[in-house]
């Protein structure tokens, strides 16, 4: 049977001029087909192209080359007359007449249509045919849609209204209804004739009927007799009935005492089962705990059988007089896949002379448990060793541990995401004050303003948990403030010794910021390290301590709001001795899941950590353990040239690969199954050295949600769990669609909580992106873009779907349904307001308009230092990822709020705000379907998945039109695409609001023109996409400008000419240049600020033009400093080279125009600074102070001053962010300065901190703003203090 395609094509064909529109290769009508062309514009489809570059990288008819179909354009030419031709309309066909020839019907439809204004036309045509409204009741007429009124006139199976009880039923069966089944009916008793409800009847029998006759109710106690309900008061008034009736209430009694005993009996073993639950989920819990805590040491637990026995001998131990601290150690000890050495102390560790320790020290492997034993023997004399041991431990080990001892002040009141204020850097800073003494300092969080030192003994070495409970009552603070002021940080101070031998040790610290390390021995020597914030499992760091040295560690302890909802705090500190010159991260390796016997996709990673003491520069390779089953099945290449590739010492860098089967013919996998990794690295001296890991497989079917792996926006390897759509609907005229959840707050994407919960949809694929980590950048940043990255990886490869079959799937990534809950609610509405030209639609649940609303930023002690220009400056930067400001995008959309009642979590007022803005911009108190749930709170069951929401998706399934009326609104062009086909491009002052407010009118001869208004646009576009029913055929630009023809994005953009910024006169022109003002201006690429250098694949270059090592030294850490930080934050792996490294390697590959750099060091310092600082507005002296603005500009002189600014690279489309100082402190300063997470607001597009900004936060900023469209100094957008001390 043919379909309505298949008309169309025949309707087509009829058309005398349509086969100069059919393929030149496969000769089919490109209806509905893309078409592109060479240079020379040769033109044929999109799948034509693909076939033939696949063979052979030339145009068929002229041989130019073409190396990939992104190379050519495509030919809107071709496509454009092709829909000028004229077609009568498909429903002018007979209704039933489809499998023969075509025959018109005469009561069809009689129009001809162009077949660019078929899809409008076949909207309003009322001649299509449809099936009767109730079908499902059981109709099976079909007719022309005109004629529904009049088939529903007489259709047996309309629903009607019961006039009795008012359910529907259907026509035809309604008599029956009222006769045999409405309960209202009333129908007459069998017994009494009197009349009832049908539906009252039974209970009219069995408890009120008079003349019913019924038994005695002490039947059991002898009573036979039968008689009318009414005689039953007489009957049982007997003598003999009162007798029966104590009887039966003796008896009763006896039972109810016997339950009262069976009762008190069930209710003690129930007691007893669920004190044995609560213990076995103790035990349960603590397994788990210890599982995570030491998660291979099951694969390497060393068994009572696999034993060892050694000896160490020590020459003339008993003729030798040994210096007071000296030791031994023993050769190493080697016992399956751990390694251990005896710790000798001759004349004691801590003691008096004459007394030894010993000790047995776990070199290499987890913590575990062992028994070992030791005899020691003077072979002089034949006999055991005579001296006396201080300390024989029989342990784990007797190494370097963390302390368990702490000195703690604090708390101290902090703001959210307020990094780097420090109260205590007025006083000396926390490296110079007393710790633990007397002295107190001022809190708005203590008794008489202030608050001292306390002292705590933990049970467990390098933890702690604080709430403050015993000394704040948080609820006299709550009520004034709200949740925010849970918010608090304080120091926690304790010192350890380094007891194991020298070496390199990875620390790492959960649900901590940062962390310092100080040498006792050299009080100067401290190193910084980023913590494991929100415990993703990849903080590791490297320290080097030599052994019998004092240290302390200081713990910046900060609570989080948004993790525990109370003021509560914790950390956990780990530190591990390690010899091996790399550690495999392996929290962080990841693969596929293998879907149904097949890979899901090709992508994977694995993350290492330079644990060494040298930098790797000599390149690493990975592969296949050679003729392991990995070996026999996969094949492994690698994505990145690693040979050009830096690791320094304690940088994490994850390494990006593919993965395929060797055979085709391969076609099912089974689990369980690892893939079974070498690296090889070749050190210093040329020895290539190996290191292996195995990353187990998880095997599921193409009907349950599955990982899929992709090459995000920076190369780096993610991944997401889909749902495949239940129909093969890639085959259907729409392709499938994509429905994107997201993740609430912590969420993790691949755990069954968040994804079991979703339901393969008809024609929706279900995709669930991770937002690059758990807390997800709040979908703001790289979140948003790692969204896009994922849908676009299923679109084009189609994961776990096999290659026979991916025709089956095709899917249009243009059409999303969004959903999310909580922080996933708020990146709903995140999504829907700058992506809404592509939105089937929206439901955000309990999400919230802001963070800054959500968590209140004004107790940040920071901001009681500046003025309000300043604060604007700082809080533009996070602006942009606000909902509510641009909200007025998402006008026409087809939204829904969802939210519990009772939310304690995220007030539903967050939503009700959405819901009351939208409703205002739309004029229309409906335009967002609420859907408030009594009596539930943040989340519930089905709050994304009911049956009532499964009705709301199933009911979108196109791109609504765009309103009449419609405003277009954006901060930031980089983080906003097309609303209304309309794209605007650039600001005339950047980061003010932006607005382009479109009008649609039909004038006198049904043309249709679309009346813009413009506000702060420098330039706009018009896309093509989506395709609209009608286009305009002339745009009026702020009232005067008149543009007739059709002028789509990117081939042209619109360009208001007028220079002056001091005017609202405004010149639009158009401009077919899309490549000079990229390169010269502003452009979204490039629009900063300065988080953006996140936002594409990243290098970092270290300056070592300077004379002073020191400072060269300081760039490196800085560079490692950042990469591990974004690491840990957003799962990214960056390059770190040298300037002269980097020089070398664009000799090589000039990479230089593609990707964003960091570059740690001014012009002085380093080589690519010196390169590009022409292009910037910051110009620098040679005793490193520097200008803004030029020479004749602002001048930035003196000790502790740093600088973070961005410019563009020299092709204009990528990022360069240089952080520099006058000098250490500066430098320092300036490091800190950068966003590390979302909502941090220290990010423009420059930014100068004082030598106090480590104290004061906010108040130490000198300087700050934004750049205008040509990168240079804005004084509309500039901020300078001079003192801020």
């Amino acid at each position: 049977m043919k379909t309505f395609n298949d008309k169309i094509y025949s309707l087509i064909s009829k058309n005398a001029n349509s086969d100069q529109y059919s393929c030149p290769e496969c000769k089919k009508l490109i209806y509905n087909l893309e078409i592109y062309q060479c240079l020379d514009g040769h033109w044929c489809c999109k799948d034509c192209w693909a076939v033939l570059l696949g063979t052979k990288k030339e145009c068929p008819q002229c041989e130019c080359k073409v190396e990939s179909i992104g190379l050519l354009s495509r030919s809107r030419y071709i496509e454009k007359e092709f829909l000028k031709l004229m077609i009568r309309c498909p429903n002018s066909l007979s209704m039933h007449n489809l499998c023969g020839d075509e025959e018109f019907d005469e009561n069809g439809c009689k129009d001809n249509i162009a077949l660019i204004d078929l899809p409008n036309h076949l909207d309003q045509c009322t001649y299509v045919v449809v099936k009767c409204p109730n079908s499902e009741n059981g109709c099976l007429e079909e007719f022309r849609q005109n004629s529904i009124e009049s088939h529903l006139q007489i259709c047996g199976y309309q629903m009607e209204t019961c006039m009795k009880c008012n359910d529907k039923i259907i026509r035809k069966s309604l008599d029956l209804h009222i006769h045999e089944t409405c309960l209202k009916e009333l129908v007459q008793c069998d017994y009494c004739d009197l009349f009832e409800e049908r539906g009252l009847m039974n209970h009219h029998l069995n408890c009120i009927c008079p003349d019913k006759i019924i038994e005695c109710i002490l039947k059991n106690e002898g009573c036979c007799e039968q008689f009318k309900r009414s005689e039953q008061a007489n009957h049982l008034l007997s003598n003999d009935h009162i007798s029966r009736l104590n009887k039966k209430v003796d008896k009763t009694l006896e039972r109810i005492d016997s339950s009262d005993l069976e009762i008190s009996e069930l209710i003690q073993k129930q007691n007893l089962f669920s004190n044995q639950l609560l213990e076995n989920g103790r035990i349960l819990n603590q397994s788990r705990t210890d599982l995570i805590n030491q998660k291979e040491i099951t694969k390497q637990l060393i068994s009572k059988n696999n034993k060892e026995k050694n000896t160490w001998e020590i020459l003339n131990y008993t003729k030798r007089t040994f210096p007071k601290d000296i030791s031994f150690s023993s050769p190493k000890i080697t016992v399956g896949n751990y390694e251990f050495q005896l710790l000798l102390f001759p004349n004691g560790e801590t003691s008096p002379p004459k007394k030894c320790s010993l000790y047995l020290v776990l070199t290499k492997g987890k913590k575990c448990e062992i028994s070992f034993s030791v005899s020691i023997k003077n072979n002089e004399k034949n006999n055991y060793f005579s001296r006396k041991f201080e300390d024989l431990v029989i342990d784990y080990i007797k190494s370097t541990t963390l302390p368990n001892v702490y000195n703690v002040i604090g708390p101290f009141p902090i703001g959210e995401r307020e990094e780097i204020y420090d109260t205590l850097e007025s006083y000396g800073g926390i490296f110079n004050i007393p710790i633990g003494d007397n002295t107190t300092y001022p809190s708005e969080l203590g008794h008489d303003s202030v608050v001292g030192w306390s002292t705590y003994n933990w049970s467990i070495p390098g933890a702690f948990q604080m709430e403050w409970s015993s000394t704040i009552d948080w609820s006299f603070y709550d009520m004034p403030f709200g949740w925010e002021i849970y918010l608090w940080y304080a120091y926690v101070i304790g010192d350890f010794t380094a007891t194991s031998p020298s070496s390199n040790y990875i620390v790492n610290c959960t649900d901590i910021r940062t962390f310092y390390i100080q040498s006792q021995s050299n009080p100067s020597e401290i190193f910084e390290f980023s913590g494991d914030f929100f415990n993703y499992g990849n903080g590791q760091q490297i320290i080097y301590l030599n052994q019998g040295e004092q240290y302390r560690i200081y713990l910046k302890m900060l609570s989080s709001t948004r993790v525990y909802g109370t003021a509560f705090s914790q950390f956990t500190c780990n530190l591990i001795p390690i010899e091996d010159m790399v550690s495999i991260i392996e929290t962080e390796s990841l693969v596929p899941d293998i879907v149904s016997g097949i890979l899901a996709s090709k992508y994977a990673s694995i993350t290492l950590l330079n644990s060494g003491e040298t930098d790797l520069t000599s390149g690493v390779t990975i592969g296949l353990v050679e003729n392991s089953t990995s070996d026999q099945i996969f094949e492994l290449n690698s994505i990145l040239n690693t040979s050009l590739t830096n690791i320094l010492v304690g940088q994490r860098f994850s390494i990006p690969f593919e993965i395929s089967t060797k055979d085709d013919n391969i076609s099912s996998l089974q689990c369980p199954l690892n893939l079974e990794i070498q690296i090889l690295i070749t050190d210093q001296t040329g020895t290539i050295n190996s290191f292996f890991t195995s990353i187990a497989f998880n095997c599921t079917e193409f009907t349950n949600a599955y990982l899929y792996t992709f090459l995000d926006f920076d190369q780096s390897v993610q991944y997401a769990m889909v749902l495949s759509p239940i129909n093969q609907c890639g085959l259907e005229d729409g392709l499938c669609n994509v429905m994107v959840a997201t993740h609430g707050f912590l969420g993790v994407t691949r755990d069954p909580s968040w994804f079991a919960q979703f339901q393969r949809q008809q024609n929706l694929w279900t995709v669930m992106p991770t937002g690059r980590t758990n807390c997800g950048y709040d979908w703001a940043s790289s979140s948003r873009l790692n969204v896009f990255y994922s849908v676009e990886s299923l679109v084009s490869s189609l994961p776990g779907v096999p290659n026979s079959q991916k025709q089956l799937y095709k899917t249009d990534a243009s059409k999303i349904l969004f959903i999310g809950h909580s922080m996933g609610g708020m990146g709903c509405w995140n999504l829907l307001v700058r992506q809404g030209d592509l939105a089937l639609g929206g439901a955000c649940a309990s999400g919230f308009p802001k963070l800054s609303m959500y968590i209140s930023y004004e107790t940040s002690p920071g901001f009681s230092y500046i003025d309000q220009t300043l604060k604007a400056l700082l809080m533009v930067s996070i602006e942009e990822n606000n909902v509510d400001i641009i909200s007025s995008n998402l006008v026409g959309l087809k939204l829904m709020a969802r939210y519990g009642e009772n939310d304690t979590v995220v007030n539903p007022y967050h939503s009700r705000r959405i819901v009351r803005m939208v409703a205002e911009q739309s004029q229309d108190e409906n335009a967002v379907i609420v859907s408030e749930v009594p009596n539930e709170n943040h989340y519930f069951p089905g709050i994304l998945t009911d049956s009532y929401m499964q009705a709301y998706y199933d009911s979108l399934t196109s791109i609504p039109p765009i309103p009449k009326t419609i405003t277009i609104s954006t901060l930031n062009p980089s983080g906003t695409g097309p609303r209304a086909n309309i794209l605007i491009l650039q600001l005339t002052i950047p980061f003010r609001l932006a607005k382009i407010k479109l009008t649609q009118v039909y004038d006198s001869t049904g043309e249709l023109i679309w009346y813009l208004d413009t506000q702060n646009v420098k330039r706009f576009a018009i896309t093509a996409e989506p395709v609209r029913a009608e286009f305009p055929t002339t745009l009026v630009i702020d009232g005067k400008q008149q543009f007739n023809n059709q002028y789509f994005y990117p081939e042209y953009h619109f360009e208001n000419s007028i220079q002056q910024q001091r005017t609202n006169q405004k010149n639009w022109t158009i401009n077919a240049d899309n490549s000079t003002w990229i390169q010269n201006e502003k452009n979204p690429s490039t629009y900063g600020p300065i988080r953006q250098i996140f936002e594409s694949s990243i290098k970092i270059v270290y300056g070592t033009a300077s004379q002073n090592n020191q400072t060269i030294a300081q760039a490196k850490q800085a560079a490692i400093y950042i990469n591990n930080f974004w690491n840990n934050y957003g799962r990214g792996s960056v390059t770190i080279f040298s300037d002269q490294q980097y020089i070398e390697q664009l000799s090589h590959q000039d990479t230089s125009c593609s990707e964003n750099v960091i570059l740690i060091g001014n012009s002085n310092e380093n080589l690519i600074t010196n390169k590009n600082i022409i292009r910037s507005d910051v110009s620098f002296n040679q005793d490193n102070s520097f200008y803004i603005g030029g020479e004749d500009g602002y001048l930035f002189e003196g000790d502790g001053i740093g600088i973070a600014f961005l410019m563009p690279n020299r092709c204009g489309g990528n990022l360069m962010l240089v952080i520099s100082g006058t000098d250490s402190l500066g430098l320092n300063n300036a490091l800190h300065s950068i966003p590390q997470r979302s909502g941090d607001i220290t990010g423009p597009d420059f930014i100068v901190t004082g030598p106090d900004f480590r104290g004061k936060g906010y108040g130490g900023i000198i300087s700050a703003g934004y750049w205008d469209n040509y990168y240079k100094l804005s004084e509309s957008n500039f901020y300078i203090s001079e003192i801020t001390n």
